[in-house]
């Protein structure tokens, strides 16, 4: 070793998440235009997401799915901003009677880095009944729901008393 060199640093823990590895499409890859003289089909709808799991000190664990289907119609997505309350709001979907995919976005409110908001609840309803909490949306978590029942069943509430949640609604024809 030369009087110049160091000896090199023993490697610290990591202590802070890392970077994302790459995404699991490269451009262009798959998400091809569809040909125009496909009688087939009309439409796409590609979804492409990955869970990231990492323990302190140790490199992420990546968990990527993706899948397409084709879809029926070429129908428009139907986007809604709602404003959501202590009160079960059914959701509705405009345009689109039978959606093949419904996607929650409720994005963070930080102030000091801290979340501000609790999480939603998506409930389901059977006839005259009230609506049953069944699933839990975290701040930040988008959440896809795949209705296979009359879609007029599904309700959201935000249950931080006189608070208002700003959720926005994404529903994909099928």
């Amino acid at each position: 070793m030369s009087e110049n060199s160091k000896p090199p640093e023993p490697e610290k823990p990591q202590t802070t998440l890392g970077p994302p590895p790459e995404p699991l499409l490269e451009p262009n890859e798959s998400l091809q235009p569809i040909p125009e003289q496909n009688e087939e089909y009309t439409a796409r709808l590609t979804l492409v997401s990955t869970v990231y799991h990492q323990v302190q000190g140790e490199k992420p664990q990546a968990f990527p799915s993706q899948s397409t289907r084709f879809l029926d119609s070429d129908e428009q997505v139907y986007t809604r901003h709602l404003k959501v309350s202590e009160d079960w709001q059914a959701l509705e979907f405009g345009w689109v009677k039978d959606p093949s995919i419904i996607l929650l976005e409720y994005p963070q409110v930080k102030v000091d880095n801290l979340i501000l908001q609790e999480s939603l609840l998506l409930g389901v309803a059977v006839g005259t009944s009230d609506p049953l909490e069944l699933f839990e949306i975290p701040p930040g978590d988008p959440f896809r729901v795949y209705p296979i029942v009359s879609t007029n069943t599904l309700f959201v509430r935000y249950p931080n008393g006189d608070a208002i949640a700003k959720v926005i609604l994404h529903a994909f024809p099928r």
